[in-house]
């Protein structure tokens, strides 16, 4: 039972800062949403993103704090994830932004190859 307080305790902080901050984003996504609605494909990918950035954080900060009690070389181990998040978020994004551009000319948005490239930048 104190190991379970020990947890609770340490990661508490971290738990209520994440909230916060996800609380700031969600507002903020809401104070343009009337801009955002002229773009569909802009709107079907957004959540995506969000939520895929949020887990990409979770990944770093989980296997950055394993690295620390594990006693590894923290430079090592930060430019080997670094690199494999960095791939997997780049294949991620591309994917979603493939997806979203198909849902939206299913849903009847027109966009040329100048739209499509804004997209991808």
């Amino acid at each position: 039972m104190n190991l379970f307080i020990k947890i609770v305790r340490e990661s508490i902080v971290v738990l209520i800062v994440s909230s916060l901050l996800s609380s700031i984003g969600g507002i903020a996504l809401k104070s343009i949403e009337s801009n955002l609605l002229i773009l569909v494909p802009i709107m079907i990918i957004l959540p995506a993103l969000n939520d895929m950035v949020g887990d990409f954080g979770i990944i770093l900060v989980s296997r950055f704090t394993t690295a620390l009690y594990m006693h590894k070389r923290i430079k090592l181990v930060a430019t080997h994830l670094f690199k494999d998040v960095l791939l997997v978020a780049l294949i991620s994004a591309i994917y979603i932004a493939l997806l979203g551009t198909f849902l939206s000319s299913l849903k009847g948005f027109s966009f040329d190859a100048l739209f499509f490239g804004k997209i991808f930048c």
